[in-house]
Formats: structure tokens, sequence, C-alpha cells
């Protein structure tokens, strides 16, 4: 048995003015032979939620009522409460456990902070990976199991080759100066990202929801963040997993 890392993103990397101030990354971590009875809880989230429980419902579908949202009940207040919902419903099973870094950009680590090619400021998505990897290889180690990476699938091939390759980069960096995190950690996950699209891939639509979410919870209210990250962080630490505040 092994288990894989289905992965997202919510937000943007770059510190702009009049970019959101929240970023996530992450998603959950699944035993491979799970991924049925993780389907089957997904389906049952959508007939109770959808119009049509063959369509693909992301998280934007909670908090903004364009057209196609698939919502039964697009009731602004009623959504938000959906969302809390189907957060408690996915992760409070010990089945899907989630594993996310979630940042505010105002109060981002400065080892975190990168600069574009255009001499702009932007979150380091390298630094960013070692909290949630790390651990994920810790949780692998300790069972003695490999696990991969299954991350939704990105603007094109250049932007996807770009991501393998720092993940490469990385790997080998720790490899090489962090013998001990490597031995402990890091080795225990494939190198190779899969990239799936979102459309054909229900367990790619369950990390876009957990992703998203808590993107949402961290760029709203503190009644609203509290109640997710609540669900989110019983859900995680029994494993050494859940959310991982990189800001100062």
């Amino acid at each position: 048995m092994g288990y894989t890392f289905y992965v997202d993103e919510s937000g943007n990397v770059g510190k702009a003015a009049g970019q959101s101030n929240g970023f996530v990354f992450g998603g959950f971590v699944l035993a491979d032979n799970d991924i049925s009875r993780a389907s089957d809880i997904w389906k049952a989230i959508k007939r109770d939620y959808c119009t049509d429980e063959n369509s693909e419902l992301k998280w934007q579908h909670f908090f903004t009522n364009r057209a196609g949202n698939p919502l039964k009940d697009t009731n602004p207040d009623k959504a938000k409460l959906a969302a809390i919902d189907v957060s408690r419903r996915l992760l409070n099973g010990n089945l899907l456990i989630p594993n996310l870094a979630v940042i505010a950009k105002d109060r981002l680590t400065k080892n975190a902070v990168a600069t574009s090619k255009q001499g702009n400021s932007k979150i380091d998505m390298e630094s960013l990976w070692v909290a949630p990897f790390g651990r994920l290889g810790q949780f692998l180690g300790k069972k003695g199991l490999r696990g991969k990476i299954v991350h939704d699938a990105l603007s094109g091939n250049k932007e996807e080759n770009e991501r393998q390759s720092s993940w490469a980069s990385l790997r080998k960096a720790i490899q090489a100066s962090q013998p001990q995190m490597w031995n402990s950690s890091i080795q225990h996950i494939d190198e190779q990202i899969q990239f799936v699209n979102s459309s054909t891939n229900e367990m790619i639509q369950i990390a876009d929801c957990i992703c998203g979410i808590a993107y949402s919870a961290r760029i709203g209210n503190e009644v609203f963040l509290r109640q997710v990250f609540n669900v989110y962080d019983e859900a995680g630490k029994i494993h050494g997993l859940g959310i991982i505040h990189l800001e100062d």
C-alpha cells in the first residue's frame, strides 16, 4: 500500500497591490486503496448539494454565484455553511488527511519571498514546499511506505515542466545539504509529479475544494476562518499533518 498527496493551490503567488493577501498550497493525503471510499463520499456530497451529481463541483461555487453554478442553493449564507459541512464530511472520517501551507502574504517570512523575472516580489514556491512535503515524508517514513504527488494541471506544459524541475532541484538540494531530513522524510516521496485535469479526476476535484475553502477562510472573516481551520486542524493533527502557517 502507498499514499498519494493530491495537490492544488489557491490565490496568486505575486505580492502586487490589488492581489488577494492569501495563498494556499496543498490538499490531502489518501491511501491508494481508499480511493473508491473517497469517491463515494464525494458523490454523496454532490447528490446532496448539486443539481447534478455528475457536475464538477469547485470551491468557487460556494462563494460566487455565477452562471453554471451547480449548487442547488446559491444563497451566499447557505452556500458558506455548505462549504463548512463539505469540509467536515470530507475530513472528519480519518480517511482524507489535510496537508496544506497557508499564507497571509503581508506576514510572509523573509525566506519565503523571491523576485520574479520582472523584478517583483512573489512567493518562493520551493521554500513553500519544504514544510508540507517534509511533513508528508515524515508521515510516510514512519509507516515505511512511499508516496507520490498528483497535482492539478497547470496552465501549460511549460509551467508544469518548471514545477517538476523545481521539485527535482529541491530534492537534490535537501539530499546534499540536509541528509537527516532526506533520510527521514523527502526520500519517501517520488520525484515525478503527475499532473491531472480536475475535470477528469474526482480526487483533484476534492483537493480543489479542500484547498480553496481554506483559501476563502484565510481571506474571509475571523469567524469563518476559525470554523474551517478547526475542522482541518482536528483532522490533520493526529497524523502530524493539517495546516502549516508560513507567516511571521
